[in-house]
């Protein structure tokens, strides 16, 4: 009986870790419904920038429109795993060059992100968009705070947890929350966009008015080839090198006036 009880759990273990599975997420952005309705009206009373204002905010619920056809996925098995955009395939002309610029604004501009259980590093296109550069991260990046809640997605039991995190962005630095709902039925320390190291694959993440949701799980798909990187930095380095960037065009712009 008991040597029957260890070759369920062992086959249990080797379907669960011997396989590579493939999430999708769907983005969903919150938008300011209050805020669009009082520009409307300041648009329709006449008042001074009301029109302009009116018009970015009807620009961005067509980009909130088009985010709802966007999808993500994350691959991964016991090794490794890859976050990357989906093709797009209901998506045409203007609309599809939108979407991509979309979709690189949400993650980073990062094409991919790449983590196993000695690295983790993003790649992203160089600024001339001629090749691919990599960006190393530490794996323990984010220092996560576990919340007494839990909720049930796709079938799965998942947890909540907690961690704030800095990101520089040339001219200041930010501070973001995260929040992540991740299930330890699924045992692996990955994430979307780049959110990872729990004890469970993380189905679900927001910051501030960006959420990824897994809405379907895959099991048995082919990793993808992962791209090689002509140019390689740390965080820091990479940090560093935007700072750069961003006062020499501020420079550049004062000595234009």
């Amino acid at each position: 009986m008991k040597k029957i009880f260890l070759f369920i759990l062992v086959t249990i273990a080797i379907g669960v870790y011997g396989q590579n599975f493939k999430i999708t997420y769907k983005v969903d952005v919150k938008f300011d419904v209050q805020k669009f309705d009082k520009v409307k009206k300041e648009a329709e009373a006449g008042v001074l920038g009301g029109s302009y204002k009116l018009k970015l905010l009807q620009g961005l619920q067509k980009s909130l429109k088009i985010l709802d056809t966007l999808r993500y996925e994350l691959v991964f098995n016991k090794k490794e795993s890859i976050f990357k955009k989906q093709k797009d395939v209901n998506l045409k002309g203007n609309d599809k060059k939108f979407g991509d610029m979309l979709k690189n604004i949400i993650i980073s501009q990062d094409s991919m992100n790449y983590k196993n259980k000695f690295q983790k590093y993003s790649l992203r296109k160089s600024m001339e968009d001629k090749w691919l550069i990599r960006i190393n991260y530490p794996n323990n990046y984010y220092d996560w705070k576990l919340v007494n809640k839990t909720k049930k997605i796709l079938g799965y039991l998942c947890k909540l947890a907690v961690a704030t995190y800095d990101v520089n962005l040339g001219d200041r630095v930010v501070h973001k929350t995260v929040y992540a709902w991740f299930t330890e039925e699924l045992p692996y320390p990955y994430g979307p966009n780049g959110f990872d190291n729990l004890p469970g694959v993380i189905l679900e993440s927001n910051v501030k008015n960006v959420t990824f949701k897994a809405e379907k799980i895959i099991k048995n798909v082919i990793f993808p080839k992962i791209p090689k990187a002509k140019e390689i930095f740390s965080i820091v380095e990479y940090e560093k090198e935007q700072e750069k960037l961003y006062k020499h065009l501020i420079n550049m712009k004062r000595s234009m006036r």
